[in-house]
């Protein structure tokens, strides 16, 4: 873990007005717990978990923190189509898609997750300028969409474009995939435990 972990749980500690004792109390050696927040050491994610429990912050807040309060690049992507979408800012848009399309791609190249991108934001430009997505790549989205056991926020966040460009058939096969799975995903969601 980096530096910025340890760095984050002694601000959150502190502003917490809990002692290094209080918090490392059965979880792990006081000794540790300094060295990590230090940043001399690091701590396994299985020590890592109860300790921001104890802090009672999630690991979602936890990390959104770690990045200094921004959303990651994926969440940002999404975002600036959908702020665009809202101020019918095609050229915007057209950008956006143009750096995507020309973005030098850091992950393996048989990840779906680049495409996906891609292809919501073609699809909020799409529904500007009414013009219809590609037949390949609602066939490329459907076929991600319908083999998930789970939908996680980032797949929420690509099929919420994708509904004006998808039949009826299509949108009750997706319909009819988040029912299957709507135990699982509400399972997974923070706010309906």
């Amino acid at each position: 873990m980096s530096d910025e972990y340890g760095k984050s749980v002694r601000i959150i500690r502190e502003n917490r007005n809990l002692s290094l004792s209080q918090l490392s109390d059965g979880i792990v050696s006081k000794s540790t717990l300094d060295k990590f927040e230090l940043g001399d050491s690091s701590i396994s994610f299985e020590n890592l978990l109860p300790l921001l429990q104890r802090l009672r912050v999630s690991l979602s807040e936890f990390l959104y923190r770690v990045n200094g309060h921004s959303t990651s690049p994926v969440t940002q992507t999404l975002q600036k189509a959908s702020r665009a979408y809202s101020r019918k800012d095609v050229l915007s848009l057209k950008r956006q898609l143009s750096e995507l399309v020309n973005e030098k791609i850091l992950e393996p190249k048989n990840l779906p997750f680049h495409r996906l991108d891609i292809i919501a934001v073609k699809a909020v430009l799409g529904m500007l300028e009414n013009v219809p997505l590609p037949k390949e790549d609602i066939d490329f989205a459907m076929s991600y969409f319908l083999t998930q056991n789970e939908w996680f926020h980032y797949d929420l966040a690509i099929l919420q474009f994708l509904p004006p460009f998808l039949t009826s058939d299509i949108l009750t096969q997706l319909v009819d995939t988040l029912f299957k799975n709507i135990p699982t995903f509400f399972h997974s969601c923070p706010t309906s435990r």
